[in-house]
């Protein structure tokens, strides 16, 4: 939604502008059927992700993933 528009309900573009200028102009949001379906390979990795929601992939992560980055963790410094 335009932030300009509702804020001042008005912006230099008009009816141009890029973004829906009240519910009405909002359109359904198409994502692949994939959408969040697989884990994440930075949480994986047991990094921190610095996009939070935007990412393409999960980070709830199953009780045996969880575990995976576990052993993973803690395996490195055993070699």
């Amino acid at each position: 939604m335009c932030n300009k528009w509702q804020r001042r309900g008005q912006h230099p573009y008009g009816d141009r502008g890029r973004f829906a200028h009240g519910r009405q102009e909002l359109r359904p949001v198409v994502r692949d059927p994939r959408y969040k379906t697989k884990p994440c390979r930075t949480v994986l990795a047991g990094k921190m992700f610095p996009y939070g929601h935007r990412c393409l992939f999960r980070h709830n992560l199953t009780d045996v993933e969880k575990y995976s980055v576990y052993t993973q963790r803690f395996s490195l410094g055993n070699t």
